[in-house]
């Protein structure tokens, strides 16, 4: 769908000295649409039809490689807040992560499920014990105060400056709260021969002013933010790897 694109991006990148796209409302695909001042997302809420066909995408790929991607990690070592919550998923759609982590580990409660609100208004798939909060990564900090946080393919979309603002806004709920975990779920590229999946993904990616990182490239952008990386679970994974990540205090 994105790669679609690539013919007609030729453009841009002779206007931008064939650099990587820095700004989210400035990149090949915007460029494309003739569109500089709306992201991706922003140009897709406005064509109905293509906006249909990318939710029928992103509920497939949701489903995709959960159950390997649940074994990556020990969620079950993770503790909750004062007021017991343990998990919460940021930007994670109809919940199909917490489903997984719930079937895995019957014993955990606590859980909490973030989206936009026409998200979470929508078929969401988590019971009653789930608790809905509409959050916009970008715009609010992060009410959850001292618990755990999920990002299941979110900073990929997104260039640093964007990724560095949902970073900041998830900083003050974890400061002072030593146990607290940021995990983020993303694909993990090799320093040299990346798989052809891998490639077409960071492919994808740059045409919406995202990418794909290696390993110095995460743990910049983390750095960057105030947090330190503890750990890669699964690297070298073709799908994704979990980072495992505190604040840097």
């Amino acid at each position: 769908m994105l790669c679609a694109h690539a013919k007609s991006t030729i453009g841009y990148w002779k206007q931008n000295g064939f650099r990587n796209p820095e700004d989210a409302d400035n990149c090949p695909f915007t460029f494309a649409h003739g569109k500089r001042d709306m992201s991706f997302f922003d140009i897709l809420e406005s064509m109905p039809e293509e906006m249909e066909v990318f939710k029928e995408y992103i509920a497939t790929v949701s489903v995709l490689g959960v159950q390997q991607l649940v074994q990556l990690f020990d969620f079950g070592k993770l503790l909750p807040n004062k007021e017991g919550v343990v998990l919460v998923d940021v930007g994670g759609g109809k919940g199909h992560v917490i489903n997984e982590i719930r079937n895995v580990y019957p014993e955990m409660k606590g859980f909490v499920l973030q989206d936009l609100k026409v998200v979470l208004d929508g078929s969401v798939l988590v019971d009653e014990e789930v608790e809905l909060i509409p959050y916009d990564f970008f715009n609010s900090v992060q009410p959850v105060k001292g618990s755990n946080y999920f990002l299941k393919a979110i900073l990929h979309d997104w260039p640093d400056a964007a990724c560095l603002t949902i970073l900041s806004n998830l900083a003050p709920a974890m400061k002072g709260h030593p146990s607290s975990r940021l995990l983020i779920s993303e694909l993990v590229l090799p320093d040299s021969n990346p798989s052809p999946s891998a490639v077409l993904r960071d492919m994808n990616m740059l045409v919406i002013g995202g990418k794909e990182r290696n390993v110095a490239q995460w743990e910049k952008l983390l750095g960057d933010g105030g947090f330190k990386i503890v750990e890669i679970h699964g690297l070298g994974h073709p799908h994704a790897s979990i980072i495992e990540a505190v604040l840097d205090e």
